[in-house]
């Protein structure tokens, strides 16, 4: 039976957190210690968890991604009846429409499994938790499908993924790895002579295209697991001796890179001191860095590789101080101010029915699907008479606070008054 989003629960070591877990043992503990923000999921992670599940009901029903065109999915459904609304069903919170693009990404990855689940002796499994127990008891997940063939002892693991910013590597990939440990342990009983890794991910261009393969033999997949193995031995480590002096704790635990990149801790003395010794060795003193026009290509790449790191230092420094300053902790010789307010329309399904009265451009060009244009793009396309009919759908939206040094001419606003403005941002 395919598992639902809303039943699933959270690894310790989550499969998802591989690259970083493995390579940082200190963050998993950390990151216990932040309160628990599951509930509130980013919309690019929502969208994602709606086209898994109309791949997965797809599967499970032998139906296409064209049948559910022009419908919405409730990601927050507790069943098939609730999470897959009709036409027409009213929007809000958690709830994605499916559109042309889903549909066509979202069929391609059906047509990609259903034709490796072809033919005899071939088991097809949407969905499934696979506990990866060769690695550590508090390791497990959802592989989106697996496919074992027992004549050939192949066995494949899908991932399905549908983002748009990071570029997904399946060779080495730990997430897809710890999929396969367990995707073997559920056939434990079985010979597995070889497990194919599958990503599939439709809106991030690559080079090799949006199907990529990792091809694991047996014994390649015991020193995968072995190795995974040690890096969960040492988040068991780093928990029980939490207790040390933090300073020589964080020097034996914490190891900043990359992986830093979604990680929710922002006091992190590793990614501190990393930021400090790039920007010492690549920048010297910063008051005279160097032209960009005068670096080689290998010096530009450099700067450009290290630079990441100091950025998500950056973001890291800057999201806590706004976060004091909204308690009213505001940083020395800084202070809050209003942001730019915007204008949006308060109204749009009326808005849309009545441009055609009183428009004279073609209102096919006055969308950018699925939205209406802003008010400020609109009134560039229109006459200056006709704007006069826009003002009553438009309704102006006050902008988050800014933190910004002292001298910064705009008035300062009281800590108190934050939560009438939404988020506060740096400005620095």
């Amino acid at each position: 039976m395919t598992e639902l989003s809303s039943e699933r629960s959270h690894a310790r070591l989550a499969p998802s957190a591989a690259h970083r877990w493995s390579e940082c043992p200190g963050s998993v503990v950390l990151e216990s210690q932040i309160p628990d923000t599951s509930s509130t999921s980013s919309t690019a992670a929502e969208e994602g968890t709606a086209a898994h599940e109309l791949a997965a009901h797809c599967l499970n029903m032998g139906f296409d991604a064209k049948r559910f065109l022009g419908r919405r999915i409730d990601v927050n459904g507790d069943c098939i009846a609730t999470m897959f609304l009709a036409v027409g069903a009213p929007s809000g919170d958690g709830i994605y429409g499916v559109d042309a693009e889903m549909v066509e990404c979202v069929q391609d990855y059906i047509d990609l499994v259903r034709k490796a689940a072809r033919g005899e002796n071939n088991e097809l499994q949407v969905e499934q938790r696979v506990y990866a127990k060769k690695i550590h008891e508090d390791c497990h997940g959802t592989a989106d499908a697996i496919i074992y063939n027992g004549v050939t002892t192949v066995l494949h693991v899908f991932d399905l993924k549908y983002g748009r910013g990071v570029v997904v590597e399946a060779e080495g990939n730990k997430q897809c790895a710890i999929y396969a440990s367990g995707a073997r342990t559920k056939f434990h009983n079985r010979n597995v002579g070889q497990i194919q890794v599958h990503i599939f991910q439709p809106r991030a261009p690559h080079p090799k295209g949006s199907h990529r393969t990792w091809e694991i033999s047996a014994e390649e997949m015991d020193l995968v697991e072995r190795d995974l193995c040690l890096a969960a031995g040492d988040v068991d480590d780093a928990s029980e001796v939490y207790s040390y002096p933090k300073e020589q704790w964080a020097g034996k635990h914490l190891f900043a890179g990359e992986h830093c990149r979604f990680c929710k801790v922002v006091n992190c003395t590793a990614r501190a001191d990393q930021a400090l010794k790039v920007a010492q060795t690549e920048f010297g003193d910063t008051t005279e860095l160097r032209s960009p026009e005068g670096m080689s290509s290998d010096e530009l790449a450099s700067v450009l590789t290290k630079a990441r790191q100091i950025q998500h230092w950056i973001k890291a420094v800057e999201e806590h101080a706004a976060a004091e300053a909204k308690e009213g902790r505001l940083p020395t010789g800084f202070k809050q101010v209003a942001g730019r307010s915007s204008r949006a329309w308060s109204d749009e399904e009326k808005l849309r029915k009545l441009l055609p009265v009183f428009c004279s451009v073609d209102a096919n060009e006055l969308y950018e699907e699925p939205k209406l244009l802003s008010p400020a793009k609109l009134e560039k396309l229109i006459d200056k008479d006709e704007r006069a009919n826009l003002a009553p759908f438009i309704t102006k939206r006050q902008g988050g606070t800014q933190l910004v040094p002292d001298d910064d001419p705009r008035p300062a606003i009281r800590p108190d008054a934050a939560s009438e403005f939404g988020d506060t941002s740096s400005d620095t």
